[in-house]
């Protein structure tokens, strides 16, 4: 199996969210798109090189210590296990490890029987490091150097400038600033993982730090694409989202999107990956992989992973569903539970699981994905789920005091009050409305039935799917109830 292959597989089945947006873990808010180093922080993170503090933000200014340098090039490289004594760095350090490797190799020295790994690394010794672990990777491969013209390579100690030289040939260490190498100043996380991202794509046989000749669009380069920047790539070709339950791996976050234009974009960027294709090429290979391989077999975990849509359209109406195929997806009973979306403008189908934080709103050209906010419970046997989450997503829907409208149709309740009145119709409910503080949890089935919807409930035990619609739905007995 090609490696874009099996890193889609791993993607699809939940096991590692790699890249989407959605969720995309990558997507720290504190490296916005514009960030120099956003394709370099968004790589290295993806693959464990360096993490950020949560998931939500990496921190690309702050200062890197010599040691946590030298572990985020052993971790690039793969180095060896290895051993190492230094008085100042106790095998109990969380750095000893990446520190070890690197010096066996000869990429990190120290000073004397010192380390030095907790003093911050300087522009310089950041140099000197990338240049050692070029030459350990492809001993005399990469010894071209560029004269300095920055402003201020007087400052550069001698026993750095080859190496600055080298990485100036390479492109590997960006500017500090334009003209400045600045080889006083301390190292920072979004320069660092830059840097060893443009040193992997050397070794990969490209130049990241070169853009394509033309902006990225209409270039006659049939290879244009592997220069061009993710978002080149997405404004030329287009997105492919698809968007995935993946509770079974994942209770924190229920709900991923993959962008198939992330993947190949990291599949063509990936050094231990073959692939240079166009995105033409990768798209198609993938989506009949989907259609053939990996969907069939997500779908053992179905309810508790499910796809709800593929570049905007419901899954059933998508090219990726395998139709008329009494195999695909574990077989007939499964496929009867997968949504098709309304085909008339200003209808719509809630699919709603109960015993997951995620679920669906439908309608003619669109699909929404939820993530309950409150969480919903079941009393007595009867399903309660507050309404704002329930209705999220549906149009023509509000609550102005204790009225709630939907498709003109306007419903009167009472919080702890078992009948609502719809028109001149009082209608009971199986349970009464809880509420308080801006919260109405209301029975799903009754009272969405006494807003005139039609429900359909799973007739299995281990199917737990609601769907719930403003048309008539088809129950097939056995299927539905």
């Amino acid at each position: 199996m090609k490696k874009g292959n099996k890193l889609l597989l791993s993607t699809v089945l939940g096991a590692s969210v790699l890249l989407g947006s959605n969720t995309m873990a990558l997507a720290f808010t504190d490296v916005p798109a514009s960030s120099p180093a956003k394709k370099g922080i968004d790589y290295l993170n993806g693959k464990g090189i360096i993490k950020g503090y949560t998931k939500d933000l990496f921190k690309p200014n702050e200062a890197v210590s010599r040691g946590q340098f030298a572990t985020f090039i052993s971790r690039a490289l793969k180095l060896p296990a290895a051993s190492y004594s230094f008085s100042d760095l106790p095998k109990s350090s969380s750095l000893y490890d990446g520190v070890s490797r690197a010096a066996k190799v000869g990429i990190i020295k120290g000073s004397g029987s010192k380390s030095l790994a907790t003093q911050k690394v300087s522009r310089a010794d950041m140099a000197v490091m990338l240049d050692r672990a070029m030459q350990y990777q492809a001993k005399n491969k990469y010894t071209s150097t560029k004269a300095l013209t920055y402003k201020d390579k007087n400052q550069i100690s001698a026993y750095a400038v080859k190496s600055v030289e080298r990485l100036a040939y390479y492109n590997i260490v960006p500017d500090k600033t334009t003209g400045y190498y600045k080889p006083k100043d301390f190292g920072t996380r979004g320069e660092t993982a830059q840097s060893i991202y443009n040193m992997l794509m050397l070794f990969n046989g490209s130049n990241p730090s070169t853009p394509p000749s033309n902006g990225g669009s209409g270039s006659t380069d049939q290879k244009e694409y592997l220069t061009m920047t993710l978002a080149q790539l997405k404004e030329k070709y287009g997105s492919y989202p698809l968007v995935i339950r993946v509770e079974e791996y994942d209770k924190e976050h229920p709900v991923s999107t993959i962008d198939l234009i992330d993947i190949y974009y990291r599949t063509i960027h990936d050094p231990e990956d073959g692939f240079k294709g166009s995105p033409s090429e990768f798209l198609k290979q993938q989506e009949q992989a989907l259609k053939n391989e990996y969907l069939n077999r997500y779908f053992t975990s179905y309810p508790k992973v499910e796809v709800f849509s593929y570049k905007g359209k419901a899954f059933r109406d998508s090219e990726l569903f395998v139709n008329n195929n009494p195999a695909a997806y574990g077989g007939i009973l499964v496929q009867s539970y997968i949504p098709n979306a309304p085909k008339l403008d200003g209808k719509f189908l809630i699919d709603l699981h109960t015993n997951s934080k995620a679920f669906a709103t439908y309608q003619k050209d669109s699909v929404k994905v939820h993530e309950v906010n409150k969480a919903s419970y079941v009393k007595d046997g009867v399903l309660m789920m507050e309404i704002k989450d329930l209705f999220n997503g549906v149009p023509g829907f509000s609550i102005v005091g204790s009225t709630m409208t939907l498709n003109g149709v306007e419903l009167s309740y009472y919080i702890d009050g078992k009948t609502v009145k719809v028109g001149d119709k009082t209608i009971e409910l199986a349970a009464p409305i809880q509420g308080g503080r801006g919260q109405i949890f209301v029975p799903v089935r009754s009272f969405c039935e006494a807003f005139n919807l039609d429900v359909r409930v799973s007739a299995q035990s281990d199917v737990p799917v609601i769907q719930i619609a403003n048309y008539p739905q088809e129950k097939i007995e056995g299927i539905w109830q």
